[in-house]
């Protein structure tokens, strides 16, 4: 008795024969072998990325109650990495204020920042000047440079 082979396979069958039974049954033997210290194949590792920027900027805001959430004052702080802690160290403080803001309330932020030596300035100022935005410039050239 021969047992069919599936159409489409390509093997070749190992005849088995039971000299009792007189049957003819083939074997289908198929095997992966793997090299006993295969060849060291390096594969392309792309570089790894820095984890954390080398400086951070950190905003802090207070807005009004409305729909519109106009700014009323907002802290930043200037950060430098410090990868031995793996901590970001603040390098420099600053209240900013919207520039409509009521004199008292510029007032009590001043006498704020005078308190605990921290920069104070308008929202302007603090977008168009001053040094945090001396800082970002480096960066915006590249920007744009690259576009």
């Amino acid at each position: 008795m021969k047992v069919p082979v599936p159409p489409g396979l390509n093997l070749r069958p190992f005849p088995m024969e039971n000299p009792e039974t007189d049957l003819h049954i083939p074997i289908f033997v198929r095997a992966h072998a793997r090299l006993a210290d295969p060849p060291r194949r390096r594969e392309w590792q792309p570089k790894p990325m820095p984890q954390w920027a080398r400086h951070a900027l950190v905003l802090d805001t207070e807005t009004t109650r409305t729909l519109d959430q106009e700014l009323n004052f907002g802290f930043a702080q200037w950060c430098e990495l410090d990868p031995s802690r793996d901590i970001y160290v603040s390098q420099e403080e600053y209240i900013f204020h919207r520039n409509n803001l009521d004199p008292q309330s510029v007032t009590l932020l001043r006498e704020f920042a005078r308190k605990h030596k921290l920069g104070i300035m308008s929202r302007d100022e603090f977008v168009n000047g001053g040094r945090i935005h001396r800082r970002f410039q480096p960066a915006i050239r590249h920007q744009r440079a690259g576009a």
